[in-house]
């Protein structure tokens, strides 16, 4: 795909699989995975798969999955190097980890 439109991607949340999913006209995009300890999520991977890479999905994905974790009142631990970034560059999210 040679132009994308953002506005078009879908996200949501799989418990089964412990993860938040990006999905673009029905086609998986990009994946933030989680554990959960307790009340906490930890954050291990954020992956977005080559054709769509270079987009700014990866970002999105990750606000998605932190406004959730906020929404539930959880906390977060990001072991994932581009979410612990992310937060780093994005301080109204520094509250969220634990």
């Amino acid at each position: 795909m040679s132009t994308i439109d953002l506005d078009r991607l879908e996200f949501g949340r799989d418990d089964r699989s412990s993860r938040y999913e990006a999905r673009l006209e029905g086609k998986l995009a990009a994946v933030v995975e989680y554990s959960m300890r307790d009340q906490t999520m930890i954050i291990v991977h954020t992956g977005t798969k080559p054709e769509f890479r270079g987009n700014g999905i990866a970002a999105r994905i990750t606000r998605h999955a932190l406004d959730d974790v906020r929404s539930r009142g959880l906390r977060v631990v990001p072991e994932c190097p581009f979410t612990a970034e992310f937060i780093a560059e994005h301080q109204d999210y520094a509250d969220l980890v634990a």
